[in-house]
């Protein structure tokens, strides 16, 4: 762990015949876990990384910024894929047949289960509490803004207005890094 925590984790795979050890997501520039953090969950256990009934892909999910993804390594072409869930951010999932369940939130709900066709087509919400559970809260949506650090990364900020017109000040909470 070259950078401690803040190293990426990566999908191997070890041979135990020859011993040979190969990184598959060599060049994927994200770690393959849920490291996101949030008022209503902190850093769940998940599946995976988990094998497709063919074993021709592992999919496993990544934090991408500010949301995490989930994708899948083919075996047969060496390559990773990006599953589309919009907005929402991946926690847990599992196959039943050809479609992928799983749970996720978005930005102003808690969790909930989905459902996605492997085949394609289109997403679908199959539970209610989260968004049940804060309808009537008033949630003001985070702005994101980017900007890059003086070693050239590029990084997030986010800014979130005061529901109450005109606002009566900014807090400025600075989290992270060392």
């Amino acid at each position: 762990m070259r950078h401690g925590q803040a190293t990426n984790t990566k999908l191997y795979v070890a041979s135990t015949a020859s011993g040979k050890v190969e990184c598959l997501t060599e060049g994927f520039d994200r770690s393959l876990e849920n490291s996101l953090n949030t008022d209503v969950r902190h850093r769940n256990t998940d599946l995976s990384p988990l094998w497709e009934r063919s074993d021709l892909r592992v999919y496993f999910v990544y934090t991408d910024r500010w949301i995490t993804r989930l994708a899948d390594y083919d075996f047969e072409s060496s390559s990773v894929k990006v599953i589309d869930t919009g907005r929402v951010s991946v926690e847990g999932y599992h196959f039943v047949n050809e479609n992928i369940y799983f749970t996720g939130l978005t930005w102003g709900e808690p969790a909930d289960l989905y459902a996605l066709n492997q085949g394609g087509g289109k997403m679908r919400r199959l539970t209610g509490f989260g968004a049940r559970s804060v309808r009537g809260m008033g949630f003001v949506e985070p702005e994101r803004f980017a900007f890059t650090a003086s070693d050239g990364k590029q990084l997030d900020g986010w800014f979130m207005r005061s529901s109450k017109q005109p606002a009566k000040g900014t807090i400025l909470e600075i989290h992270g890094g060392s």
